[in-house]
Order: C-alpha cells, then sequence, then structure tokens
C-alpha cells in the first residue's frame, strides 16, 4: 500500500544517506577509542613513575632505620631541606644520599638532584625523628612537577 505522496522516486539514496551517517558514527567511535588509548598510556606511565618513586622514598628511610643508631644519623641523611622541587642546587658529601640520589636521576625523568627533599626534625623530646622524603621529576610530554612526599617517625635507637 503506498502513501499519499511519496513516491518511489522520493526515496532513491535514503539507504545510501543512512550507510554514510552510520559510517560517521562508527569514525566518530573509533576516533574516541583511539584517544582514550592514548590517555590510558599516559596515565599508566605517569603510575609508573609515581610507583618508582615510592619505592625510592622508601629505600632511603629503609637506610635510615639501619642507621638511626649513629650520632650523625641527621647529617649523613639530610639533604635540600626545605627546598621542595624548586630546583635549589644543594651537594651532598654522604655516600648514601649521593647514591639515592643517583637512582633517582636515572629512574625518573628530568629528576635533578637539586629538586630533591629530606627533611628531619627532632621530635618527641628528641625520641625520635621526622622524616619527610620528597622526590620531584616532570615528564617529557608537560611542563608540570611532580612530587612523592612521604612522611615517616624514625625512633632515635
Amino acid at each position: 500500500m503506498a502513501r499519499p505522496g511519496i513516491s518511489r522516486q522520493n526515496q532513491q539514496g535514503s539507504t545510501l544517506i543512512e550507510a554514510l551517517i552510520a559510517m560517521a558514527i562508527f569514525a566518530i567511535s573509533i576516533l574516541a577509542l583511539i584517544a582514550l588509548q592514548g590517555f590510558t598510556i599516559r596515565a599508566n606511565s605517569e603510575n609508573q613513575y609515581r610507583g618508582q618513586a615510592t619505592y625510592l622514598a622508601n629505600s632511603l628511610i629503609g637506610q635510615m632505620w639501619a642507621a638511626r643508631a649513629s650520632g650523625s644519623f641527621a647529617t649523613n641523611f639530610a639533604f635540600n631541606s626545605g627546598h621542595t622541587c624548586d630546583g635549589s642546587s644543594t651537594s651532598s658529601s654522604q655516600a648514601e644520599v649521593t647514591n639515592w640520589l643517583s637512582s633517582i636521576n636515572s629512574t625518573l625523568p628530568n629528576a635533578t638532584a637539586a629538586r630533591q627533599s629530606v627533611t628531619i626534625a627532632s621530635t618527641l623530646s628528641g625520641s625520635a625523628n621526622q622524616v619527610t622524603v620528597t622526590i620531584c621529576w616532570q615528564n617529557t610530554s608537560d611542563s608540570d612537577v611532580r612530587h612523592f612526599t612521604t612522611t615517616t617517625l624514625i625512633p632515635t635507637s
């Protein structure tokens, strides 16, 4: 049964238009999936750097726990105190700190020694040291400086 006013000739090409619209929707969804994959790769890379920074900070804290009985604990490990991620240049002659800084520099992108900080403050009437370790790095893809900070108490004996 034909509808009045609509002829077969007026409907020619409508299937082609429907197919083109379906292909456009499909193409847009594929592009969205590609963009999502790129975002996922960047996020995975960022999480990998954050995990490595966590490991490196805990590694230094472990060394501090092992050396806490030495009388020069604070001077052996304190580094660039109070200068978090600002790039203020300080050097350390302590082997523990220089090895740790070398590990950071070789593991994280743009993680120069001048950006790292280890602050040690005596607390609890001298029975413990509050240690704050800050690790900073900068991805090569942008200009934002990322950082990981952890704070712990280490008994003096």
